[in-house]
């Protein structure tokens, strides 16, 4: 995937390590992480009104963005989340 945003828009957790086969106790974990993607989208509604969308676009908020932003008419991804799932193996 790929979105055309400034750094400052993507945040990153911290990848957890106790999967890791060199951590202790040392030995196989059975299991990793995989990233799991998710973004914050803007748009204005049929209304006039500014909504949010945490889910990919599949539900709106109406949401009060903050005095002076402004809020594109389409659907814009405005942050993207990049999180760790965890996998048993």
């Amino acid at each position: 995937m790929e979105y055309s945003l400034s750094a400052d828009k993507v945040i990153v957790a911290t990848h957890p390590h106790d999967c890791a086969f060199l951590a202790a106790p040392l030995g196989e974990k059975y299991c990793h992480y995989e990233r799991a993607v998710s973004t914050l989208r803007w748009a204005t509604s049929t209304t006039g009104n500014p909504i949010a969308s945490w889910d990919e676009g599949k539900t709106w908020t109406v949401f009060t963005p903050d005095a002076g932003t402004t809020v594109p008419k389409y659907d814009t991804v405005q942050q993207v989340y990049i999180s760790w799932k965890k996998t048993e193996e």
